[in-house]
Order: C-alpha cells, then structure tokens, then sequence
C-alpha cells in the first residue's frame, strides 16, 4: 500500500500543469532532466518534453521578462565587441562627428543612421528605434 502510495504521488508530482510557482518551475525543471536522460537511453517521452519545455518558457517569460538596452549602450556594446573605434562608427553613420553627437546623447538617431547600424552592426532594428532622452545643452 506505501509502494502504491508513493508511486500516485510521483504521477501527481509530474502531471503536467501551468507553473505558479517557483517550485512548480524547479519540478518542471527536474522533469525534463528525467526525460532528457530518457529519450537518450530509450528514445521515448519527447511529446511530454516538448511541453514541459513549452510550460517552461512561458514561466520564464512571465517571471524574466528581456528588457531591451538603451540603443547608445547596444552601440557602444557592439562597437566594443567588435574594436570598433568612434571614427568607426562615423564611417557607419556618415562622419566622426556625427558619431560623437549621438555616442554623447547630443543628437538622436536618425532612420538612415538606424538603417546603417542595422544592416552593418547587426543591431536589431526594435533596439535602435526606442526612444530615448538626449542630454541637455
């Protein structure tokens, strides 16, 4: 009657349901550890995988929403991966000038600059548009 006992109480642990909490994430979690490692020895339980993953990432979500950066700091993030210098970015964008008006919050971003970026920093669109606060004179 135990053995029969704790098994039930396995199945209900691992019923797939909507996680509220962040110890429903953590079973979730270890579930598809379980299933990981079963689909590797057996090959079975990708269904129930896929939406323990799915369950997964809307808690992910809703509980850690991505905040995107503020497009200055995308740039100068990018230019730093990349070595890229402040004349660099002038040759992007069209002067050196120009660059350390917009690097210095002196001037906003214009389509063009946005579209230059874009297509040859790889910066995605929606985080060069945002807008944003220029520094007071």
């Amino acid at each position: 009657m135990t053995e029969l006992m704790r098994t039930r109480s396995e199945m209900e642990n691992k019923a797939l349901r909507i996680l509220k909490t962040e110890a429903d994430y953590d079973k979730a979690v270890s579930r598809m550890d379980e299933l990981v490692h079963q689909l590797e020895t057996d090959g079975s339980g990708m269904e129930e995988l896929e939406v323990w993953g799915l369950l997964i990432e809307a808690y992910e979500t809703e509980r850690f929403p991505l905040v995107e950066p503020h497009p200055i700091d995308a740039i100068r993030f990018m230019m730093e991966q990349r070595g890229m210098t402040d004349a660099d970015l002038g040759d992007v964008i069209g002067s050196r000038s120009r660059a350390s008006e917009v690097l210095n919050l002196k001037r906003g971003l214009s389509i063009e600059m946005i579209r230059s970026i874009h297509d040859q920093m790889h910066i995605p669109a929606e985080v060069l548009i945002q807008d944003y606060q220029l520094a007071r004179s």
